[in-house]
């Protein structure tokens, strides 16, 4: 998706893409594979972070459903706004 941007629009709109850190420049045609790859390794990376992230959440879901600390932690919660709602009444 970025490569249509980069090589397809870009030249079209007249904008030239500069990346210090990939080492990428679109007047620079000799760096258009490296930039390609580079894209796909990116891409890559991130689809194995969402899936881990995804994970984890999924994981984290399911031992708070199974372990009853949902419950727990709303009827502490209403403890304490009972609790600090009557001592502001009292003084």
């Amino acid at each position: 998706m970025v490569e249509k941007y980069i090589h397809g629009y870009f030249p079209i709109w007249g904008i030239r893409f500069v990346s210090i850190v990939d080492n990428a420049d679109t007047e620079n045609k000799g760096n258009k594979k490296s930039r390609q790859i580079n894209g796909l390794v990116n891409e890559w990376y991130l689809e194995d972070m969402s899936e881990n992230i995804k994970s984890v959440l999924t994981d984290k879901r399911k031992k708070v459903i199974t372990s009853g600390h949902l419950h727990s932690m709303a009827i502490r919660k209403t403890h304490s706004k009972r609790t600090s709602a009557h001592r502001r009444g009292s003084g």
